[in-house]
């Protein structure tokens, strides 16, 4: 709501719809601590589903895809706050 009050350019975001946002990101799953209980980690056996799905998609569209990508080479837990999580 903020970045909408300070960019100023037309868009409404009233504070109803920002809770209902939240509430229902919660009841998707689609915001939630990860496995270790930290808001935002990564697991490594997710990104090797998603790269498992993503590398026959790329390579159909031509993407040259290097070999030998892990989950750990992809993404990072190492710069996140453990203390940071959802209630």
């Amino acid at each position: 709501m903020s970045a909408v009050e300070q960019y100023d350019n037309g868009w409404v975001y009233p504070a109803e719809e920002a809770a209902n946002s939240t509430v229902q990101q919660r009841a998707l799953g689609l915001a939630a601590n990860g496995g270790d209980g930290t808001f935002g980690s990564f697991d490594a056996e997710r990104v090797a589903k998603v790269q498992s799905i993503v590398r026959p998609i790329l390579s159909a569209k031509g993407v040259s895809v290097a070999d030998g990508l892990t989950p750990e080479s992809l993404a990072t837990n190492r710069f996140l706050d453990a203390s940071i999580a959802l209630p």
